[in-house]
């Protein structure tokens, strides 16, 4: 990772090298000394997916997603399954006996595959 662009009043800019578009793999593209202290920057736009992409001095952030702001309910809700894996389960249906995915909203014990439900 290339250093740091220093200022003169000690402000830290993270650049893609041999260009003037802000970015930084694993931390902020922009640490302040003023009123922002952190900002996260990907190839120029203000992004971050797991936190407020700015930061202020009195801990206080705003939420950005692919350089678009999101107040902090909405965030959270479109941020809550990031990184998780979802595995599907197989049941065994109740009617015919053979393995099938199971369908989210019907109940485990009382399982049905799709071609039981429509005799």
């Amino acid at each position: 990772m290339p250093n740091p662009v220093v200022d003169r009043f000690g402000n830290r800019r993270w650049f893609i090298e041999g260009t003037q578009t802000l970015h930084r793999e694993g931390g902020p593209a922009f640490e302040g000394t003023g009123v922002i202290r952190q900002q996260w920057f990907e190839r120029g736009i203000i992004h971050r997916m797991d936190g407020p992409a700015t930061v202020y001095t009195d801990g206080s952030g705003d939420y950005w997603m692919a350089g678009i702001h999101y107040e902090e309910k909405e965030y959270k809700y479109l941020t809550k399954y990031v990184n998780r894996l979802f595995k599907d389960k197989f049941l065994s249906c109740r009617g015919c006996g053979k393995k099938s995915i199971w369908i989210v909203g019907t109940h485990k014990r009382s399982f049905v595959c799709t071609t039981c439900r429509s005799l």
